[in-house]
C-alpha cells in the first residue's frame, strides 16, 4: 500500500512538473507574440502559472491596459485602482527593456478631473524614454496636444479614438520622419488646423467628430491608404500623393452653403487624382448633386 501510495505521489509531481516544462519551452519570441494579445491585468494573474513567468511582465515588448477589466460588481470604473495598477506596471518595469507598443484605454465616462492631462503626460513620458514605436491611446478625458505632437514625431504608429485634444496649442503641426501609421477616430481636436508632414507615412485615417471642422493639410509623399470619415474639414490642402492607392472619403456635410462644400470637395478630389481606387460614399457626394439642381 505505502509503495503504491507512494508511486501515486511521485506520477502526480511528474504530471506537474509536465504540465509546467511545455511553458518553459515556448521559445521566447512565440511566447512574446502570443502575450501581445492579452491586457497586463490578466497577464500578472497567469504568471502563477510558471516561476519562469512570475516577473515576466516587467520586460514585455507590448503593455495593454484596458479599463473593461476593472469593472466592479456594479458596473462601475474603480478609477483610483486603475490609477494605482498603471503607475505600478509602469514604475516596476525593468529599465533595461525596452516598450515596442503601449495601449491605454480608459472608460469614456470619467471626468477631466478624475485624469487630469498632466497625469497622462506622465505615463507617456515612461513609455517614450523606452524608445516605444508604437502608441494605442483610446477614452481618455483630455491630452495635452504638445504631447501628442511629440509622440507623433517618435513612434511609427500612433492611433488615437475617442480623445479630447488639451488645447496648449493651436495646431496639431505634424513633422516627423518616423511615422508609418496615423489614426484619428472619433477625436475631440478644437484647433485650428491639422498640419502633417511625414515622408514615410503610408496609412491614415481620420474620423472627424467636430463639425466645426478645421482645416487639414497632408503632406505624405509615401501615403498608399487614405480614409477620411466624419464631418468635412474647412479647408483641405493636399501635398504629393502620387503613390497614393486606396482613397475612401465618407464625409457629412452640415453646412447650408452649398458652394463652399463644393468647393472643398473639388479641392480634395483633386488632391487623390492619383489614386488608383476611390471610392465616395453617397452622402459626401450629395452636396455636389444638390448644387447642380439649385
Amino acid at each position: 500500500m505505502r509503495t503504491r501510495a507512494s508511486k501515486a505521489s511521485m506520477d502526480k509531481r511528474v504530471k506537474k512538473c509536465e504540465s509546467t516544462d511545455w511553458l518553459i519551452s515556448i521559445p521566447l519570441e512565440l511566447l512574446h507574440h502570443i502575450l501581445s494579445f492579452i491586457d497586463m491585468k490578466e497577464l500578472i494573474q497567469m504568471s502563477v502559472l510558471s516561476k519562469n513567468w512570475r516577473y515576466m511582465w516587467k520586460s514585455l515588448p507590448t503593455i495593454n491596459i484596458s479599463q473593461e477589466f476593472w469593472k466592479g460588481d456594479e458596473y462601475e470604473y474603480p478609477g483610483s485602482a486603475f490609477q494605482y495598477f498603471v503607475d505600478k506596471v509602469l514604475v516596476g518595469r525593468d529599465d533595461s527593456s525596452d516598450i515596442y507598443k503601449f495601449s491605454l484605454i480608459v472608460c469614456e465616462d470619467f471626468e477631466e478631473e478624475e485624469f487630469p492631462p498632466i497625469m497622462f503626460d506622465g505615463y507617456i513620458n515612461v513609455v517614450r524614454i523606452s524608445n516605444v514605436q508604437e502608441i494605442h491611446l483610446g477614452a481618455i478625458p483630455e491630452i495635452f496636444v504638445s504631447t501628442l505632437i511629440s509622440l507623433a514625431e517618435q513612434v511609427k504608429v500612433l492611433k488615437l479614438v475617442s480623445i479630447s485634444f488639451h488645447s496648449d496649442e493651436e495646431e496639431f503641426n505634424v513633422n516627423s520622419s518616423t511615422l508609418e501609421s496615423l489614426s484619428l477616430e472619433e477625436c475631440c481636436v478644437d484647433l485650428e488646423g491639422i498640419i502633417i508632414h511625414a515622408p514615410k507615412l503610408r496609412y491614415l485615417v481620420i474620423d472627424n467628430n467636430d463639425n466645426d471642422a478645421c482645416k487639414i493639410e497632408i503632406h505624405a509623399p509615401n501615403l498608399t491608404l487614405l480614409h477620411l470619415r466624419g464631418y468635412m474639414y474647412g479647408e483641405y490642402s493636399m501635398g504629393d500623393l502620387s503613390l497614393l492607392v486606396d482613397a475612401h472619403i465618407d464625409t457629412l456635410n452640415v453646412c447650408k452653403e452649398k458652394r463652399g462644400l463644393v468647393r472643398r470637395l473639388n479641392t480634395l478630389l483633386k488632391g487623390l487624382v492619383h489614386a488608383q481606387t476611390l471610392t465616395i460614399s453617397a452622402h459626401a457626394f450629395q452636396p455636389v448633386v444638390e448644387f447642380e439642381k439649385a
